[in-house]
């Protein structure tokens, strides 16, 4: 028997989770994409290594806002339901193996979003 609360609560949290990892990507392209191109700018890779770096860089956000649009889809089309655990299961072990990896810790934000969303689609799903 389930709690009355979890499919609010899992669709509320599926949507906050979603939502951020979009908006996570005007932050990317957005606030960070002209800093990025300043420190390229600066060194000393090839002009076409720098525009190479940079096209990358606003693809890598352009998919960060696709893959939350499907997190945040999936609570109203169900058919994106694999889609959206498949998104949330990148971005948890992404975010664990580039942290671990970098030693960065700012890449476990990524498997906080991940776990977010992993967690609220069970909520959801043990409630349907």
């Amino acid at each position: 028997m389930t709690l009355f609360w979890m499919p609010f609560a899992g669709t509320v949290l599926q949507l906050a989770m979603g939502l951020a990892m979009a908006l996570g990507s005007i932050g990317h392209s957005v606030y960070s994409g002209p800093r990025m191109a300043a420190e390229l700018g600066s060194s000393h890779l090839a002009v076409e290594r720098q525009v190479l770096i940079m096209v990358v860089w606003h693809f890598a956000g352009g998919c960060m806002a696709l893959m939350g649009s499907t997190v945040v889809a999936a609570v109203w089309i169900r058919q994106l339901s694999l889609a959206a655990w498949l998104v949330a299961a990148f971005y948890a072990l992404f975010g664990v193996a580039a942290g671990v990896w970098s030693g960065q810790r700012f890449f476990f934000v990524f498997a906080v979003l991940g776990v977010g969303a992993l967690g609220a689609m069970g909520l959801r799903g043990l409630a349907g």
